[in-house]
């Protein structure tokens, strides 16, 4: 799936989003390369020091050889009809949305899109590139975001309403439809039309940016995509606010600083403080799901590593904020819980090992119905991997040998001894302890099971947590998403 919904409660529920998916069938695999390619791009932006991803792609490659195949065949052999459209260091988005057209001629483009350059500069590259066909813009007048004082500067542009009287949602959806002599061309994803989302990694504040082209019989588009009457809707110039009005804070009151992102990896937690650093924060509080705070105040040094040990004995942090130097607050940030997202994401099991997982998640003391369920989980594993060879099993196999053969073996010197040694112990070390084990594997699932009978992994409570989450996203009245002032673009993927 690739669209314009960000991962909050305004974008899973708030906002309407447009959303482009394509679908993996063993009777229907042409899709696999755009997999393998969405794959690899992701990876490319994931942070090096992310504990999560590795362990979750480990996880989907376990149940998904085909994927595995998919990203490492790093041959690209681009159809005419779909194609992956994404940040590259070759290509920008603008160059790659221009090679999917070709030379079909562009008699009209439409474009829906949420913000805007001041200047409109990025729709100016855009029809550029298609050879400056006439345009019409589908804005949204009531959240007063288009630069309206910048249409003189162009020619041959309508502007139409794309909202609905019958709801007041932010539209938050991307879209740009080419319609040409021979085809309709449709691009939608995360991209608006402006400079830094068309250039990306071109332009010094550009965006990493996705989305899907796919090209359609002529004619075709517009009633797929619900827009043939978008022309009964046009925008007078008096509708939409002048740069002073658009510019004016919406209210005097200042709003609360971002307190960053929490992490909590096993007893650490880590702190990523917010790009703006608008509050000068001395210290950090923690609260608890019912928000009572914690006894446990962690101080910030200048220079630090920004990682603290939590108290075992204090209740599960789940919200953080930063209390600055003149005793400042920040907003609320919920702190994500490693733990619970390695066990609350696994996948969904079925039939016999469901049922032994169900058992082991009853289980309110230890015996020895957790050695019999260990055995047999391992036994289904087996047969599961028999099925699927281009996974990797955990159980450990010794390898046959013939007794009447004499066998020769290496003397490995102690000094080679001590250098492995420490090598290993340096790695276990720079690993927390949740993630020295996959909880989707036998062995995983019987350690999550003791350490929640000793106490060690607190309860799953994330329901209830994405019920508080959703409430708490159902009261936050902004239709932006936070970006830097001197950003040209409100927001990036």
């Amino acid at each position: 799936m690739i669209g314009s919904a960000n991962l909050t409660g305004l974008g899973l529920g708030g906002n309407r989003e447009l959303v482009a998916d394509l679908a993996y069938t063993t009777d229907n695999p042409e899709f696999i390369p755009l997999f393998g390619q969405a794959m690899r791009y992701i990876a490319r932006h994931v942070p090096n020091d992310d504990p999560w991803f590795s362990s979750a792609l480990d996880r989907a490659l376990r149940h998904a050889s085909w994927l595995r195949r998919a990203m490492a065949d790093e041959t690209v052999a681009e159809r005419d009809d779909i194609r992956l459209i994404i940040d590259r260091p070759e290509d920008t988005i603008l160059d790659q949305i221009a090679a999917s057209i070709g030379t079909d001629p562009i008699r009209r483009l439409i474009v829906l899109s949420p913000y805007w350059d001041e200047r409109l500069e990025g729709l100016r590259r855009l029809r550029s590139v298609l050879g400056m066909p006439p345009t019409d813009i589908l804005i949204q007048p009531a959240a007063g975001l288009f630069p309206a004082e910048s249409l003189g500067r162009h020619d041959n542009l309508r502007l139409f309403n794309s909202g609905s009287e019958r709801s007041s949602r932010f539209i938050h959806g991307k879209l740009f439809v080419a319609l040409g002599e021979e085809s309709d061309h449709v691009i939608s994803g995360s991209m608006n039309c402006s400079t830094p989302a068309l250039l990306g990694s071109a332009d010094v504040l550009g965006n990493a940016e996705a989305g899907i082209y796919k090209r359609v019989p002529s004619g075709t588009a517009l009633a797929a995509l619900n827009l043939e009457g978008y022309e009964e809707n046009p925008v007078s110039l008096s509708d939409l606010p002048a740069r002073e009005e658009r510019e004016r804070p919406a209210s005097a009151e200042a709003l609360p600083a971002d307190a960053g992102n929490f992490e909590l990896r096993g007893g650490d937690l880590f702190w990523c403080p917010p790009n703006d650093g608008a509050l000068d924060a001395s210290e950090i509080r923690l609260f608890d799901r019912e928000y009572d705070e914690l006894a446990q105040v962690l101080q910030i040094e200048a220079g630090g590593n920004n990682r603290w040990a939590i108290d075992p004995d204090l209740r599960r942090p789940r919200v953080a904020r930063l209390v600055g130097h003149a005793g400042t607050w920040s907003a609320p940030a919920s702190i994500v819980d490693l733990e619970i997202l390695s066990s609350s994401t696994l996948p969904v099991r079925r039939g016999r090992k469901r049922t032994l997982v169900d058992s082991l998640a009853e289980l309110d003391q230890e015996d020895l119905t957790i050695l019999e369920a260990l055995n047999e989980l391992e036994m289904l594993e087996e047969i599961e991997q028999s099925r699927n060879p281009g996974s990797v099993s955990s159980r450990s196999v010794t390898p046959t040998t013939q007794p009447d053969t004499e066998q020769t073996h290496q003397v490995l010197p102690y000094e080679a001894f001590v250098a492995a040694r420490n090598r290993s112990r340096a790695e276990k070390d720079g690993r927390t302890a949740w993630s020295r084990t996959r909880e989707d594997d036998p062995a995983g699932m019987i350690n999550a099971c003791l350490n929640r009978l000793i106490g060690l992994v607190s309860e799953d409570l994330s329901e209830d947590e994405e019920r508080a989450m959703l409430e708490d996203a159902a009261t936050d009245l902004r239709t932006t998403e936070p970006a830097r002032a001197e950003d040209t673009d409100a927001e990036g993927l």
